[in-house]
């Protein structure tokens, strides 16, 4: 396997390694724990405990605690309640585990250091996976780009890693780890696509996962450059006590592929992230419509409206007077 961590520089500080013993886990564990130590650094393994399969997960916290122990590695563990924050907040399980996991590990950056990076073991193969899930569900380029290789803090630098190319590794430096016998319950739909569908694709082309990780690098380029195009085009943008304002006019002047991202961007200046298609749709007719004073009320509390060539963006919260008067 060709070393993923040459092309990177060690981050002052040193690496917080996820860390959940499992064979992709365990190799950039290895890696990052080399690498470090070439560079006169430290690696911390993080790990976290689900409690959700009861003697098996705390196996893998003890294999993980002891592997560690073994090799003079710093190790910091954690666990949560992630059936109770589900049944709280209205998710999923796996999105209720993620963001327990990922509160962990943050906070555990946070005592290290701020110049700490945090690193986890997505690989290839987990990317495919995620972008036919996507596919499955409907997205649009953005979801077709997969997993981002850096997003802030994280750093995932096996993603262009096939799994196969992992347990070579580990096979060579004779590296053990845990298998976690939920990932062959096909009652979740990432396991019973690994199963059932990612064979048929390897048989149609047995290079599939390092061909379309390949295929993905180019189409993040095609969505950076949409992103700086709309960008560039929100530059003008004004934010004030709450709202952001644009010019109408420009934002109907832009491609439509722009115009969305545009609009997206806009409504992360007022802390909305989270928009349906429908409704990105009825903010650019708004935008191009020939009323001068329309408005829109649209859920998870975002109001908007045009002040002649001004599109204005804003929380229910941050509406004039005369509007919530209005309504």
């Amino acid at each position: 396997m060709t070393d993923p961590l040459t092309t990177m520089e060690l981050p002052e500080g040193g690496a917080l390694c996820a860390v959940s013993g499992g064979l992709d886990s365990m190799c950039l564990l290895d890696l990052l724990d080399r690498w470090c130590r070439e560079r006169d650094g430290r690696v911390v393994a993080a790990h976290f405990n689900h409690r959700l399969r009861g003697a098996e997960a705390d196996r893998d916290e003890t294999f993980v605690r002891d592997w560690c122990a073994a090799h003079d590695i710093a190790f910091v563990s954690s666990s949560g309640d992630v059936r109770g924050l589900m049944e709280r907040e209205g998710l999923s399980l796996e999105e209720a585990a993620r963001k327990l996991r990922y509160d962990f590990l943050r906070q555990e950056a946070e005592k290290l250091g701020q110049h700490i990076k945090i690193y986890t073991a997505h690989h290839a193969d987990d990317n495919a996976e995620t972008l036919l899930l996507h596919l499955a569900r409907g997205t649009g380029l953005d979801g077709l780009t997969g997993i981002p290789p850096v997003r802030g803090i994280l750093i995932r630098p096996l993603l262009a890693t096939p799994r196969i190319d992992i347990a070579v590794y580990l096979a060579q430096e004779e590296i053990p780890h845990v298998e976690d016998s939920s990932n062959q319950d096909t009652v979740y739909a990432r396991n019973r696509l690994r199963q059932e569908v990612m064979p048929v694709l390897r048989d149609l082309n047995p290079a599939f996962v390092s061909t379309l990780a390949a295929n993905l690098v180019h189409l993040r380029e095609d969505r950076d450059l949409l992103h700086a195009m709309a960008e560039k085009a929100t530059k003008t943008a004004v934010v004030s006590e709450g709202r952001v304002s644009l010019s109408a006019r420009t934002l109907a002047a832009l491609p439509h592929p722009v115009a969305v991202r545009a609009v997206k961007q806009l409504l992360a200046k007022v802390d909305r992230f989270q928009i349906s298609s429908v409704h990105l749709e009825q903010i650019l007719s708004l935008a191009a419509g020939p009323s001068p004073s329309a408005t829109l009320n649209l859920p998870d509390d975002l109001f908007v409206w045009r002040e002649y060539d001004q599109l204005v963006l804003c929380p229910s919260s941050a509406m004039p007077l005369a509007f919530s008067l209005r309504l």
